[in-house]
């Protein structure tokens, strides 16, 4: 996160970082990483409280997400009024559930970015925090000594008492996140056709690895797929990460983010500006979140253009175009942006 920052400033941006006010293991008024990289940040509790403080920056890093209640809606409301938001946080707690409602902003999200640790066990890849202590309660801050990253096999490994893992399944689970017309399914493949993933869950077990589209459909996704994976099977799901109103579909697919292995959102092309698409637009008036349908039914679009086609409350009140578009636009093009209103969450097990 902080190094995003860093590229930011250089461009001479007005940066403001926010950090959870009860984390004080190193500094009250410091953002600070496991290596002691320190930089200067707005201590809260709730982001709605300290508003004021950022109304004058064009970047806004959230460290330690997942302990805001008001996250989410903060984040989308800061990107829909022209900030680049970048939120750094947890995707999940130490048994691998969603921590708080930090998911929630994967449907209002631009980028969502999965990022790996190094197993302390064995040297993989890393994608969970196991708690070293016995403390039951969900927020519990601490470091090293309380906290150690590891991959799925040791991760089970140390929960059952073993020191390393009798037989190793080496089982992966990725998720594929997007709106409509991103292609998270590319090709046409033979498949089997099911309503839940339990009435086909036995013919699946002959095959290595599985691959389920649409998985924002199946009620039993998310157990299905844990289960699957536990059992060295490489699962790989393609999913919305949100509806048409940008909410999460009623599954709770995002449960699987703190399951998986690897999480990535891709993004469409906006059909209003031509510009990157994170958000699908129904072009319908039905109401019901389960509507299948294809390009007469939805659009992809962009945050600008989404917003103005809805017509959302106080709408005329929020930069149809990022204040960011006063810099050198060659500098923001390098940065690889187009200088639009954006939100990213960077989930650090845990960049969106």
């Amino acid at each position: 996160m902080l190094r995003r920052l860093n590229r930011y400033k250089l461009a001479n941006r007005v940066c403001r970082i926010v950090k959870y006010r009860n984390d004080t293991r190193y500094s009250l008024d410091q953002v600070t990483t496991h290596d002691l990289q320190m930089q200067e940040a707005i201590g809260a509790v709730r982001v709605s409280d300290i508003m004021d403080k950022l109304s004058d920056a064009h970047v806004v890093a959230i460290d330690e997400g997942q302990f805001f209640d008001d996250i989410a809606e903060c984040s989308d409301y800061l990107a829909n009024r022209g900030k680049i938001v970048i939120v750094s946080a947890l995707d999940g707690d130490f048994n691998r559930k969603r921590f708080k409602n930090i998911l929630d902003l994967c449907p209002l999200s631009e980028d969502v970015i999965k990022l790996n640790a190094v197993c302390t066990s064995c040297g993989e890849d890393a994608s969970y925090t196991k708690r070293l202590t016995s403390e039951v309660d969900l927020e519990v801050i601490g470091g090293r000594d309380m906290y150690t990253a590891m991959c799925r096999d040791c991760y089970f490994a140390a929960s059952q008492g073993l020191t390393n893992p009798v037989s190793p399944l080496h089982g992966r689970l990725e998720v594929i996140l997007g709106p409509m017309f991103s292609g998270k399914t590319q090709l046409m493949h033979d498949g089997i056709i099911a309503k839940t993933i339990g009435e086909i869950f036995d013919e699946l077990l002959s095959s290595k690895v599985i691959v389920i589209d649409e998985g924002q459909f199946f009620p039993d996704i998310v157990e299905c797929c844990e289960r699957l994976a536990n059992m060295g099977k490489i699962v790989i799901v393609a999913a919305l990460d949100g509806d048409f109103n940008r909410t999460e579909f009623g599954n709770r697919v995002l449960d699987l983010c703190p399951l998986a292995e690897k999480v990535c959102k891709l993004r469409a092309v906006c059909t209003e500006c031509g510009s990157e698409a994170s958000f699908t637009k129904r072009l319908t008036a039905q109401k019901e979140q389960e509507i299948i349908g294809g390009r007469k039914t939805y659009r992809a679009m962009c945050r600008s253009c989404y917003l103005s086609t809805n017509k959302l409350e106080n709408f005329e009140n929020c930069p149809i175009r990022s204040p960011l578009l006063n810099f050198n636009s060659t500098s923001a093009y390098e940065d690889g942006l187009v200088a639009s209103k954006r939100l990213k969450l960077i989930d650090g097990s845990v960049v969106a």
